[in-house]
C-alpha cells in the first residue's frame, strides 16, 4: 500500500472515534506542555542567574584561595609558584595570580598612613577588574610603585594632630588634602616610621632604616562598594613585595626577632576587616583565580579540588548564586518528573486506544490481509495512527506551552524563584519562563517518539491476527 493510502486510512479511523481520539490527544497535550513549561522555567532561572553574575562584573568570576594555616593531609598545604602554574594551565581559567600580604608605613608629605599591601602580578590587574580611574596601573618595572584603593587616601593622618585619624575621617566622609599621585612617597616596614620622637617610643628602636622611595601610580574607583581590595588595599607588583619582605626578615633577624612570621587584624573603619601577615611562612598568602565565564565557575572549582586545593579554603562571590542554582535545579527536576509521569500516562492512553481499536477492527484487519495488505502494511498503519496522535498532541502542546509562558512573563506582580540577595547588583529584566527553539523541537519530536513507542506493541499484535479467523469474527 502507498503511504498516502495508509495516511488517508489512518486519519479516517481516528476521526471515526472522535471522543476517544480527543481524550488521547488531550493526555499527550498535557504531558508535552508539562515537560516544556517545566524545562522553560529552569532555562529562565539559569538565564537570570547568569545575568546576575554578569552584572557583578569580573568580581563574579574570581575565586579566592586562602593560605592553608592548618595543613591537612591530601591537600595542597603550600601555595607556591608550582601551584600557580598548575592553575594557569587549567582549561577553564583565564588567569591566576598569587597574592602576598604585607604592611607598610607610608609618608606623603606631612601625612602618615599604615597601609595594607597586596602583592599581585601586574598583568592580572586589568582582567581582575582592578582598573585605576586616575593615573596608571601596575607594570613590571623595577621602580617601586603602588596603585591605591579608593579609600586609601583617607587612611593617612597628620601624626602631629591626634584628633585626625583615618577611620574617623572615613566614617565622617572628611577628605584630607593628600595627593598620592603627585606627593613624594617614602615607605618603611617600621610601624613607627614618620612618627614624632615623643610618639615613637623614645626614638627609632633598632637603629635607623633607610626608607623606600615609592611612586604613586594610580587610584582605583569605588566600584559597587562590595570589594574590600578595590576600596582599602594598596597594590604593588608581587616581586617588589617579596624583596621588601626579605629586607624585613633580615632586619628582624638582626634584632634577634627572627623571621617566624606573625599576623594580626586590620580594619578600615568601614566594616572591612582582613589579616595582616609578616611573611615568615613558606608560600603565598593566597591565589586569585579568574574563570573564563560564569559557566566555567563550577568546573573551575572542581578542577581546583582535583589538583589538591582544599574546598574549605576557597571562596567566590558568585557562590551564593550557584548555591541558589542548585536549589532551583532540584525544584526543576521535581517539576520535570511530574511532566514525565504525565507523559507516561498519556503513552498508556495511546496504547489503550490502539489496543481497543484492534479489538474493534479485527474483521477490518482480516479483510485488509485478504485483499493483499502485507504484514508490513498493517504494522505501518497502526504505527502511523499512533504517531499522528503523538504529533497532534505535540503541536497543540507547543501552542499551549507558548501561551502559558507568555502569561507567566506578562503577569504583573508575579515573581518565580525570587532569590536575589539584596546586596547583589540589580539584574536585567529577565524571563520567568523562556522556551528556546531547541525546546520546541525537542517537545515535538519527543511527543512523536512517545506515540510510536506506545503503538509498537498494539501494531505487533495486529500483525499476528489470522486473516481467516478475523473474517469469521462478528
Amino acid at each position: 500500500m502507498r503511504i498516502t493510502d495508509l495516511l488517508s486510512m489512518a486519519l479516517r479511523n481516528l476521526f471515526k472515534r472522535k471522543i476517544r481520539t480527543f481524550l488521547t490527544v488531550l493526555a499527550v497535550i498535557f504531558g508535552a506542555t508539562c515537560i516544556i513549561v517545566m524545562i522553560s522555567l529552569g532555562v529562565a532561572v539559569n538565564m537570570n542567574f547568569e545575568q546576575q553574575i554578569e552584572a557583578m562584573g569580573a568580581r563574579a568570576l574570581r575565586i579566592e584561595i586562602f593560605r592553608p594555616w592548618n595543613p591537612e593531609p591530601g591537600f595542597v598545604n603550600v601555595l607556591n609558584d608550582d601551584v600557580v602554574a598548575q592553575i594557569n594551565n587549567l582549561d577553564y581559567v583565564n588567569i591566576a595570580t598569587p597574592l602576598l600580604n604585607s604592611s607598610l608605613t607610608v609618608m606623603a608629605g606631612r601625612y602618615v598612613g599604615h597601609l595594607q599591601i597586596v602583592g599581585i602580578k601586574p598583568e592580572a590587574m586589568v582582567p581582575l577588574g582592578f582598573v585605576p580611574i586616575e593615573g596608571s596601573n601596575l607594570t613590571n618595572s623595577d621602580e617601586l610603585h603602588m596603585v591605591f584603593g579608593a579609600n586609601v587616601p583617607n587612611q593617612f593622618m597628620n601624626p602631629r594632630n591626634q584628633g585626625q585619624n583615618s577611620w574617623m575621617m572615613g566614617m565622617m566622609g572628611i577628605q584630607n588634602d593628600v595627593d598620592l599621585l603627585t606627593m613624594p612617597l617614602r615607605a618603611s616596614y617600621r610601624h613607627e616610621f614618620g612618627q614624632p620622637p615623643q610618639q615613637g617610643g623614645g626614638g627609632q628602636q633598632g637603629g635607623t632604616i633607610r626608607p623606600y622611595i615609592v611612586n604613586g601610580a594610580g587610584i582605583l574607583g569605588h566600584g559597587d562598594g562590595m570589594d574590600w581590595q578595590s576600596l582599602s588595599a594598596t597594590f604593588m607588583p608581587i616581586e617588589q613585595v617579596q624583596r621588601i619582605e626579605a629586607d624585613r626578615e633580615r632586619w628582624q633577624a638582626q634584632q634577634g626577632g627572627g623571621g617566624g612570621g606573625s599576623f594580626g587584624m586590620w580594619s578600615d573603619g568601614m566594616g572591612n576587616f582582613g589579616i595582616i601577615t609578616d611573611q615568615g611562612n613558606e608560600g603565598f598568602d593566597g591565589i586569585i583565580v579568574l574563570a573564563n565565564s560564569a559557566a566555567d565557575l563550577r568546573p573551575t572549582v572542581a578542577a581546583l579540588e582535583e589538583i589538591g586545593i582544599n574546598p574549605n579554603g576557597m571562596w567566590y562571590d558568585a557562590q551564593i548564586v550557584t548555591s541558589q542554582m542548585d536549589t532551583t535545579e532540584n525544584l526543576q527536576n521535581m517539576l520535570l518528573a511530574i511532566g514525565v509521569v504525565s507523559l507516561i500516562i498519556s503513552a498508556i492512553g495511546i496504547a489503550n486506544t490502539m489496543v481497543m481499536s484492534i479489538y474493534e477492527r479485527t474483521k477490518e484487519i482480516g479483510v485488509m490481509k485478504v485483499i493483499g495488505a502485507t504484514v508490513k502494511d498493517v504494522r505501518r498503519l497502526f504505527l502511523l495512527e499512533a504517531s499522528i496522535i503523538g504529533a497532534m498532541g505535540g503541536v497543540l502542546g507547543l501552542g499551549m506551552s507558548a501561551l502559558i509562558s507568555f502569561v507567566l512573563n506578562n503577569l504583573d506582580g508575579f515573581e518565580l524563584f525570587a532569590t536575589t540577595p539584596p546586596w547583589m547588583p540589580a539584574q536585567a529584566a529577565g524571563y520567568i519562563s523562556f522556551i528556546p527553539m531547541w525546546l520546541y523541537a525537542l517537545g515535538f519530536v519527543f511527543s512523536i517518539v512517545v506515540g510510536l513507542a506506545s503503538g509498537f506493541f498494539p501494531a505487533r499484535r495486529a500483525t499476528r491476527i489470522s486473516a481467516l479467523a478475523a473474517i469469521r469474527t462478528d
